[in-house]
C-alpha cells in the first residue's frame, strides 16, 4: 500500500508539473504575441526620435562599418562618452539584421524589452502564481514610457538598463539558491557598468545591503563573483581606453561624463520631482495601486497566510530598490524622465504581487472597489490621442488626452458612462453582499480584463510611424541618386562639457551612399569642382539670409547642370522645396 500511494503522489506530482509547464507555455506565448506585436510593429518606419537615438545609431554604424569594436566613434571623432555595450549590440544589429538604419538601430533594445517581461512573468509567477505574472507583464508593457520613451522601441540606452538592473537585483535575492543567481546578478551589474556606470550603484548597493542584513554568509560569495565580473568584463575595455586616450578619456568619461553630468543641470525640466510625476503619469490608471502595494510591502501588508519571510524580503528589496532610485533622483540636479525607468520593473512584481496576496486575507474586499475606480478613470477621463507622436511630446506626458479636462468633442458617451458606473456599482456591492473569495476573486479580474483592454486599446492607437518633414525629405532624396551632399546651416548643440555636436545624423541617417559634409555656417567647405551629382542641402534659417543664399547659389554655378538645391525647415510642421 505505501508503495501504491507514493506512485500514485509521485504521478500527480508529475501531472501538477506538467499542467504547470503547458500553462507556462500558453501564458508566456500569449504575452509574447502581444508584446512582439506592440514593441516590433513598425519598429523601423519612425524616424528617429530626438537627437539621442541618431547620436548612438551613428555611432555603432560607424563601429560596424570600420571594424573597431574597442573605440567608439562619431564622423571619424573619438567619443569617449559613453561605454561601448550598447554600441556594440547595435553595431551587430547593423552588420546582421535587414531593414531600414532605425530598425537596426532599435533592434537590441527591443529584444531587451520581451526579455524583460519574460523576466518580470517569471520571478511574479514564482512569488505569487501565474495570474499575477501575467499582470505584471501587462502593466509594465502597457506603460507608454516602456513603450516609447527611451525604451523598448528606442534605439537608447534605456531598455537594456532596464533589463540588466532587474537581473542583477533579482539575482542577488536568490543569491543562497544557487551559484547561478550569484553569476547572473554579477555579470548583469558588471554589464550596467558597460552601459550607464553611474546607475550600478543602484542594483549594487540593494543587494548588498540586503544580502548584509538577510543572507550574510552569501554576501562575501555574491562579492567574489562580482570583481570577477568586473575584472572581465568592464576593465579591459577601460584599460585599454585610458592607455590609448591617456588624460583626454579621464576627463572626459571619468570627470565629466560620470561626476560631472551626474551633478549638473542639464534641461530646464527643473522640478524636483519629476521623475515621481514621469511615474504617476506613465502608470495611470495603475499608479495608485502600485503606490499602495509599495507600502504596504514595506510595512508586510497584507500579510498572507502562506507567504514566506524569503517572499516578504524579496518584496521589500525591490519596494526599496525602486524606492532609492526614484528618491535619490529628487536631489540630482540632471532632470531627464526616462531617468526613474529602471525602477519599473521592480514596482510592478510588487504591485501584481501585493494585489494577489490581498485577495487572499480578510481584506480581499477593498480591491474590486479600488479596482473598479481606476476602471472608471480609465474609462471616462482618457482616451487616445491621433495627435500624440513620442517625438512631438515631452516624454513623461500620458501619450492620450483628458476627454472631462479638455471638454472637446471627445466628451464620454454614454457607453462609456455605462460601463464605469457599472463597474463600479459592481465592484462594490458584489463583495459586499457574496463575500467568497470566489466571487470577491472573479470581480477583482474582471476590472483587471477592463483597466487592460481599454489600455490595450489606447496603445494600440498610438502612432509608431512617425515620419517629419525630414524623413519625407530623405525619402525625396533617395530617389535623386546623389554623390554628394553639403549641409548648410543645421544647428549645433553644445552637448558633453560643451562640446558642439553636430545634428546632421538626426536628419539624415537613413539617407546611404551619400557622402555627406556638414558644413556648418561655413560656405568655404563647399566645392566647386566635385564630379557627380551634388545637393546643397541650406536650413531654412540660413536660406532666409538672401545674401547668404546668393553666395551659395554662386559656388555651385560651375557644376550648376550636376548640382540641385533644396531648402529644408526640419520644425514640426515644417517643408522642403526645391530652389530653380
Amino acid at each position: 500500500m505505501t508503495n501504491r500511494g507514493s506512485a500514485e503522489s509521485a504521478q500527480k506530482s508529475t501531472a501538477r508539473w506538467s499542467e504547470s509547464k503547458s500553462l507556462d507555455f500558453i501564458v508566456v506565448a500569449g504575452l509574447l504575441l502581444v508584446g512582439g506585436w506592440l514593441i516590433f510593429g513598425q519598429l523601423g518606419d519612425a524616424a528617429f526620435h530626438d537627437g539621442d537615438e541618431a547620436l548612438y545609431a551613428t555611432i555603432a554604424m560607424e563601429m560596424a562599418e570600420s571594424g573597431d569594436w574597442l573605440t567608439p566613434h562619431y564622423w571619424g571623432e573619438p567619443f569617449l562618452h559613453k561605454p561601448p555595450l550598447q554600441y556594440w549590440l547595435s553595431g551587430l544589429a547593423f552588420k546582421f539584421v535587414p531593414g531600414t538604419a532605425e530598425l537596426k538601430a532599435r533592434f537590441p533594445s527591443a529584444v531587451a524589452g520581451l526579455v524583460l517581461l519574460c523576466v518580470v512573468y517569471f520571478i511574479t509567477r514564482r512569488l505569487a502564481g501565474t495570474v499575477a505574472g501575467a499582470g505584471a507583464v501587462l502593466i509594465l508593457l502597457f506603460n507608454h514610457q516602456f513603450l516609447f520613451e527611451h525604451t523598448a522601441r528606442s534605439a537608447n540606452f534605456d531598455s537594456m538598463l532596464m533589463l540588466l538592473c532587474f537581473t542583477g537585483l533579482v539575482g542577488g535575492a536568490y543569491a543562497h539558491v544557487g551559484r547561478l543567481p550569484k553569476i547572473v546578478s554579477a555579470v548583469s551589474i558588471a554589464g550596467v557598468m558597460l552601459l550607464k556606470t553611474p546607475v550600478a550603484v543602484f542594483p549594487l548597493g540593494s543587494v548588498f545591503g540586503y544580502l548584509l542584513i538577510t543572507n550574510r554568509k552569501y554576501l562575501l560569495l555574491w562579492l567574489g563573483w562580482l570583481g570577477v565580473s568586473v575584472v572581465v568584463i568592464v576593465l579591459p575595455w577601460t584599460l585599454h581606453q585610458a592607455i590609448t586616450h591617456g588624460r583626454v578619456f579621464w576627463d572626459t568619461f571619468f570627470v565629466y561624463e560620470i561626476l560631472g553630468r551626474t551633478g549638473a543641470a542639464i534641461t530646464a525640466y527643473q522640478s524636483r520631482f519629476l521623475h515621481l510625476e514621469a511615474f504617476w503619469r506613465s502608470f495611470l490608471p495603475w499608479s495608485p495601486l502600485l503606490v499602495i502595494a509599495a507600502f504596504g510591502s514595506l510595512a508586510g501588508w497584507p500579510s498572507a497566510g502562506e507567504a514566506a519571510v524569503q517572499k516578504r524580503n524579496v518584496l521589500k528589496l525591490m519596494t526599496g530598490y525602486a524606492g532609492l532610485i526614484l528618491v535619490v533622483l529628487c536631489f540630482v540636479p540632471s532632470k531627464w524622465p526616462w531617468y526613474g525607468l529602471p525602477a519599473y520593473s521592480a514596482l510592478v512584481v510588487v504591485g501584481a504581487v501585493w494585489a494577489r496576496d490581498l485577495l487572499h486575507t480578510r481584506w480581499r474586499v477593498l480591491l474590486p472597489p479600488l479596482l473598479s475606480v481606476l476602471v472608471a478613470v480609465r474609462v471616462l477621463l482618457f482616451d487616445a490621442s491621433s495627435m500624440y507622436a513620442p517625438a512631438a511630446r515631452r516624454s513623461f506626458h500620458w501619450p492620450t488626452e483628458s476627454k472631462l479636462l479638455w471638454f472637446t468633442e471627445d466628451l464620454p458617451g454614454s457607453g462609456e458612462w455605462i460601463v464605469a458606473i457599472a463597474a463600479i456599482i459592481a465592484g462594490i456591492v458584489l463583495p459586499v453582499l457574496w463575500r467568497s473569495r470566489r466571487v470577491v476573486t472573479a470581480t477583482a479580474l474582471v476590472m483587471a480584463v477592463l483597466i487592460y483592454g481599454v489600455s490595450l486599446r489606447t496603445i494600440a492607437a498610438v502612432p509608431r510611424d512617425y515620419d517629419g518633414v525630414t524623413k519625407q525629405f530623405v525619402d525625396e532624396l533617395e530617389r535623386r541618386q546623389l554623390d554628394r551632399a553639403y549641409l548648410i546651416g543645421f544647428p549645433q548643440k553644445p552637448w558633453y562639457n560643451n562640446r558642439m555636436e553636430p545634428l546632421t545624423s538626426f536628419y539624415f541617417l537613413s539617407l546611404r551612399d551619400v557622402e555627406f559634409v556638414d558644413c556648418g555656417w561655413d560656405i568655404e567647405c563647399v566645392r566647386a569642382d566635385h564630379t557627380g551629382r551634388v545637393a546643397l542641402i541650406i536650413h531654412a534659417n540660413a536660406a532666409s539670409q538672401s545674401e547668404e543664399l546668393r553666395r551659395l547659389i554662386n559656388r555651385l554655378a560651375p557644376i550648376r547642370d550636376r548640382s540641385e538645391i533644396w531648402t529644408l525647415d526640419p520644425r514640426p510642421g515644417g517643408s522642403y522645396r526645391r530652389l530653380g
